[in-house]
């Protein structure tokens, strides 16, 4: 057979299977049969799936693009979100402000770390607890009292750290058998301002005073510390109105480090660099 007429023949062959599909198809206006819907139901619904797969896959592209830029850009402004990649970050409600700590399974505790006395302060007691490890000590001064606690950040269970006023603090629900965590937004107890230590990020609350409040009711704040799902802390700190907390994570010590005191920001921060070790950082 030539070649023109194989191209004669497949043309022959096109058109009478156009005119066959063309008779299985019903008059304008009218509803397809039966057979050509059972026919077609394949075909149908294999592009519906095709239709259904590149949907998914763009919103999913587009949702990865977003979550890219958006990590981007909080990572490079945000010192607490740079902790959110790493064994522990701050949730923040109108509440409370948690720290959520994964422990690290082994390394180095604060059972043999004793601060640097503060220029200007006398130690005033070393109240280390001996089963937990967690070491608190306290200063004083012309200036005030200066609380410091190095908690470590080990075991075998997450560690849960709770800033909250002492009105609601270690409180549960007996019905959920949680604690209170509020909605969005910032709490009305305290300001809080990024700071760093050692370049390390840090927070310094201020707890703020109680107005017009009932003198029943028990004023201030407290950190509350958990492990796991127990419902009871096993440690606990107060702050009093007027105080400031300043809270920092150093993952190479595995510790959480706290100092509390009625001075500045400033001063605050100035002490807690001088008696932490800068090679811990």
């Amino acid at each position: 057979m030539t070649d023109i007429a194989y191209e004669r023949a497949l043309r022959q062959g096109a058109q009478r299977m156009a005119a066959l599909l063309a008779s299985e198809l019903p008059e304008t206006g009218a509803p397809p049969s039966p057979e050509f819907t059972r026919r077609m139901e394949p075909v149908v619904q294999q592009c519906a799936r095709r239709r259904s797969r590149r949907r998914m896959w763009q919103r999913t592209a587009a949702a990865l693009v977003t979550v890219f830029l958006s990590c981007g850009v909080i990572l490079a402004a945000s010192p607490v979100a740079r902790a959110a990649v790493s064994r522990w970050f701050v949730q923040i409600t109108e509440l409370v402000t948690a720290y959520r700590i994964t422990p690290a399974d082994a390394g180095d505790t604060v059972q043999d770390y004793t601060p640097t006395a503060p220029l200007g302060y006398v130690l005033s007691g070393d109240f280390t607890g001996r089963e937990n490890g967690i070491r608190v000590i306290r200063w004083t001064s012309s200036q005030g009292d200066l609380l410091f606690e190095a908690v470590p950040m080990t075991g075998d269970e997450p560690i849960s750290v709770e800033l909250r006023s002492s009105s609601t603090g270690g409180l549960s629900s007996t019905e959920t058998g949680q604690r209170p965590t509020g909605g969005a937004g910032e709490p009305e107890d305290y300001e809080t301002e990024n700071v760093t230590v050692h370049g390390l990020s840090a927070r310094l609350y201020r707890i703020l005073p109680a107005e017009g409040a009932s003198p029943q009711v028990q004023h201030g704040c407290g950190l509350w510390f958990y492990r796991g799902s127990d419902p009871v802390h096993f440690h606990q700190v107060s702050i009093p109105e007027g105080a400031a907390a300043l809270v920092w994570v150093d993952e190479r010590a595995n510790c959480l480090f706290l100092l509390i005191g009625g001075q500045s920001r400033q001063e605050l921060v100035s002490v807690a660099e001088s008696m932490y070790e800068s090679e811990r950082s």
